[in-house]
């Protein structure tokens, strides 16, 4: 039998702390880590981010960087950037935006997922549509966070992604 989640739940679409269901889909819950950890040497959650504006991307990295136990696995601003980075960097967790400079992201999600069977990805964006969320979900992302979302939000959504 699941236990309740080890992390605070929070609504995807408001980052509100809600009651029930966590914002993790049922599908994080059941997949196994891309690596398990074990122990007390524990290597770094690498994060991918993507992200057509170079300012959020410096941001986001700069806190992923800051935090201990996660590092930056690569960047890009395209989708066909994001597939090479999965193919390259072999991130644990992708951060990825809707919006990139050569379409819209949502196709993108199973094929990084193909690439790197155990990827997660974490849909990190200003659209507050509740559709886009859905979307998402179905495609294969772990979770669906807006941009305005607190960082530790965001930190505590990364980390749930590797909890075994």
């Amino acid at each position: 039998m699941e236990g309740p989640p080890r992390t605070r739940s929070f609504d995807a679409v408001t980052n509100r702390p809600e009651r029930g269901e966590a914002s993790r889909s049922s599908r994080l819950r059941r997949r196994e880590p891309l690596r398990r950890r074990s122990g007390s040497a524990r290597r770094p959650i690498r994060v991918g981010l993507v992200d057509d504006h170079a300012s959020v991307r410096r941001a986001i990295g700069d806190l992923v960087a800051d935090e201990q136990g996660m590092e930056v696995a690569g960047e890009a601003d395209t989708v066909e950037g994001a597939l090479e980075m999965v193919r390259t960097g072999s991130p644990d967790v992708v951060l990825l935006d809707l919006g990139l400079r050569d379409g819209h992201s949502l196709p993108a999600i199973p094929a990084m997922i193909a690439e790197l069977p155990g990827l997660e990805v974490i849909v990190l964006t200003m659209h507050d549509e509740p559709g886009f969320r859905a979307s998402a979900m179905r495609a294969g992302a772990a979770a669906y966070l807006l941009k305005d979302a607190p960082p530790s939000t965001l930190i505590e959504t990364i980390s749930a992604t590797q909890e075994p």
